[in-house]
């Protein structure tokens, strides 16, 4: 059997990401048990990410977290995460995230990737 792509961790609040997942036939599982191995894409809501502790340490082993949040505007101070997704929530945008999560293959940038944080903005359509 096929191993999970992404770990969904919220109160079920994120119905649309599993519509949108299971539309574009990618593999999930749900809650935090660690099934053994390291899952590519943790998506959790932004209450769920406020909870979290350690993510590493409670064994939920992942390379990309995704946080995702209401289009209310704030922000997610104090949360640690890879990309915040603000609602609505496009098939597009997760089969991306999914694909780089998932990504194993040789480097092929020619400079050395640097982790840092910056506020990015992407919109889509004319809004």
């Amino acid at each position: 059997m096929d191993r999970a792509q992404v770990r969904i961790l919220d109160d079920g609040e994120l119905s649309d990401v599993r519509a949108a997942l299971a539309a574009l036939g990618v593999r999930y599982e749900e809650g935090g048990e660690d099934h053994g191995g390291e899952i590519p894409l943790l998506v959790t809501s932004a209450e769920r990410a406020r909870t979290l502790g350690d993510l590493r340490r409670d064994g939920l082993r992942h390379h990309l977290h995704l946080v995702v949040s209401d289009a209310d505007g704030r922000t997610l101070q104090g949360v640690p995460c890879d990309f915040l997704l603000r609602r609505p929530v496009t098939k597009e945008m997760l089969r991306l995230l999914t694909e780089r999560a998932c990504y194993a293959g040789p480097e092929r940038r020619r400079m050395t990737r640097v982790a840092m944080g910056a506020a990015v903005t992407v919109e889509v359509g004319g809004h």
